[in-house]
C-alpha cells in the first residue's frame, strides 16, 4: 500500500508538472533523483495510505462511527 501511494504521488506530480498545470518555485526543495517537490510527494503518498486504512476501518461491511 505504501508503494501505491508512492507510484501514485510520483506520478500524479510528473503528469501534472508535464501538462504545465503547475510549477515549483526555486525555493521548493526535490527528491533527488525524482525532480518532484518533497513536500507535495509526501502529502500525496500519505494522504493515499491513510485514505485506504480509513476504507479498510470503515468501508462497507465495517462498523460504523456510531457503533
Amino acid at each position: 500500500m505504501v508503494m501505491g501511494g508512492t507510484l501514485s504521488a510520483f506520478l500524479g506530480e510528473r503528469i501534472t508538472l508535464a501538462l504545465g498545470w503547475w510549477s515549483y518555485r526555486p525555493l521548493m526543495p526535490l527528491v533527488p533523483g525524482l525532480g518532484v517537490g518533497v513536500v507535495p510527494f509526501v502529502q500525496l503518498a500519505a494522504l493515499t495510505v491513510v485514505t485506504f486504512e480509513i476504507m479498510r476501518a470503515f468501508g462497507p461491511g465495517r462498523r460504523t462511527l456510531r457503533s
